[in-house]
């Protein structure tokens, strides 16, 4: 251990320290060590009582450790008035790391959240795939995304036998990442000009930076 940063050393894994570094970043402050390796862990030796950062590495851990299988966190209603405290505080923390593009758990925050996503579907392949493979996993990844939005579409009269015909009934906004930033696509369905529903596509390298993971699903919007 380097004594001279102490209490902010790194816990001496790569991934885990830059990772950490762009959380720092995000929140605006240092993490101590016992923070870094109970995030990256689960275990540590905390230090001191009250204001040594117990409640933000739980926050951290419960974002940033998760797999692509894990579904969504449900925080729609804590039992205690404490619950409610840390449920706003994990929201905060969370719009801070979106915002840096820090990929992080899913979250249900409230009811609206919880019905308005139809469960996507996530596919897994190596990094280095080679060509004849990465085009059927395209093609495979294209008819996910058709099927997802003909059911959508099918629930306004709109289908693959008509839609030629409808065409003109059918606008969509597409919204790419910014730099830095998650890498979402989200694409606005428009039916006679109301909102209809969102596209969502997401791409992200897994931890052994072997595999490659993208995710496609449909979601209802607030506020569009």
């Amino acid at each position: 251990m380097d004594d001279r940063n102490y209490p902010y050393n790194k816990v001496g894994d790569l991934y885990i320290d830059e990772l950490l570094d762009r959380v720092e970043e995000a929140l605006g402050f240092q993490l101590f060590i016992w923070q870094r390796q109970y995030i990256w862990t689960g275990k540590t030796e905390w230090v001191g009582g009250r204001l040594t950062g117990k409640t933000i590495a739980y926050i951290l851990r419960s974002l940033l450790r998760f797999t692509e299988n894990d579904g969504p966190l449900d925080m729609i209603r804590p039992s205690t008035k404490r619950g409610e405290l840390y449920k706003e505080q994990m929201n905060d923390i969370q719009k801070k790391l979106d915002y840096f593009g820090i990929p992080t758990r899913k979250v249900w925050y409230n009811e609206e959240q919880k019905t308005s996503v139809q469960k996507g579907k996530t596919f897994e392949f190596p990094v280095f795939t080679n060509i004849f493979d990465k085009e059927n996993l395209i093609d495979r990844i294209r008819r996910t995304i058709d099927k997802m939005v003909f059911d959508e579409l099918l629930k306004y009269g709109i289908s693959n036998t008509n839609l030629v015909r409808q065409l003109h009934r059918i606008n969509v906004e597409t919204f790419y990442p910014d730099p830095g930033c998650s890498a979402e696509i989200k694409r606005h369905f428009f039916i006679d000009n109301i909102y209809a529903f969102t596209l969502c596509e997401n791409g992200s390298i897994g931890r052994d930076c072997m595999r490659y993971f993208y995710t496609v699903w449909i979601e209802k919007e607030k506020n569009i």
